[in-house]
């Protein structure tokens, strides 16, 4: 299969109309950039990346999501896609964690935009970190303490 591209049973030209203009003239582009295909039911859209990978590796498990390695909904090609758990999925998708060829984990602060280890931001108990890193939250909270104690809201010891 080197250089040479895969023809899925999905992708035949439409029989009438006009072709499509997402990549390879079928389908559709959704909302949020994911390819969406009527196979194999013809009154259901059904997203490519999900079908390419079933095509090659039989069922995704319950829980795994199908990632696509490069950040390009678009292409879905074998090579660019990895079954991943679900909820490393969420946490790659829905944050600013960055992912490493090593396989290590960093995250861009908020406040000072800098590239840091996930161990230098607070991490509640429900694993969720904080969007600035621990030295600028604690530059906010000691600035904020100050604030409020000539406001007179805070007085030492008490809030």
């Amino acid at each position: 299969m080197d250089n040479e591209r895969v023809v899925y049973p999905w992708q035949r030209p439409p029989r009438r109309g006009f072709s499509s203009s997402a990549p390879g003239g079928y389908g559709r582009i959704s909302t949020e950039g994911y390819v969406q295909v009527r196979w194999p039911n013809p009154k259901r859209q059904t997203l490519e990346h999900r079908l390419v990978w079933e095509f090659h590796n039989g069922p995704i498990p319950e829980g795994w999501h199908i990632h696509h390695k490069n950040g390009n909904r678009s292409d879905n090609r074998i090579e660019n896609l990895e079954a991943i758990n679900g909820r490393l999925h969420h946490r790659l998708k829905h944050s600013s964690y960055i992912e490493h060829p090593d396989g290590s984990f960093t995250k861009r602060c908020t406040a000072c935009n800098k590239e840091l280890a996930l161990s230098e931001f607070y991490q509640y108990k429900s694993g969720v970190r904080k969007a600035s890193c621990l030295a600028c939250f604690r530059a906010y909270a000691l600035k904020r303490y100050h604030i409020r104690t000539k406001m007179g809201v805070c007085r030492r010891g008490k809030n």
